[in-house]
């Protein structure tokens, strides 16, 4: 909600519940980009590159494979590892990857959804039943 208030949000979901018809239950999904992001599973890039038809995501998959590292301290160098879920915070293409994710979800879902709102890093997503 470009221009207002935590207040605002907050005061629109409560008129949008107070509103809602006795007879159904209002859902609601709040939705926390910046942890949603540091949390994402790769396989849900590769799913939504499919779903937008990538030609061949091998190329961007390759990129996220394979790495290794150690950790160094005082008390020395840890043995390598290899690190298997890692978001690349520096790196334009994983949010790329994840406005992707995001689209992909947000275009299955608007049939569902009467109302959502946009606040900063967060997303809430109302829906009667």
């Amino acid at each position: 909600m470009p221009g207002r208030s935590t207040n605002d949000a907050i005061h629109a979901i409560r008129q949008i519940s107070e509103n809602s018809e006795n007879n159904k239950k209002l859902h609601m999904v709040f939705l926390n980009l910046e942890k949603a992001f540091d949390r994402i599973l790769r396989k849900l890039y590769w799913w939504a590159l499919r779903d937008k038809k990538v030609p061949d995501i091998r190329i961007i998959q390759v990129t996220y494979m394979g790495h290794t590292t150690m950790v160094r301290s005082t008390t020395g160098t840890s043995a390598g590892f290899t690190i298997a879920e890692e978001v690349y915070h520096r790196s334009v293409l994983s949010q790329l990857l994840f406005i992707t994710v995001i689209n992909v979800l947000a275009q299955s879902i608007p049939q569902l959804v009467q109302w959502n709102m946009i606040f900063a890093d967060d997303i809430v997503i109302l829906a009667e039943s």
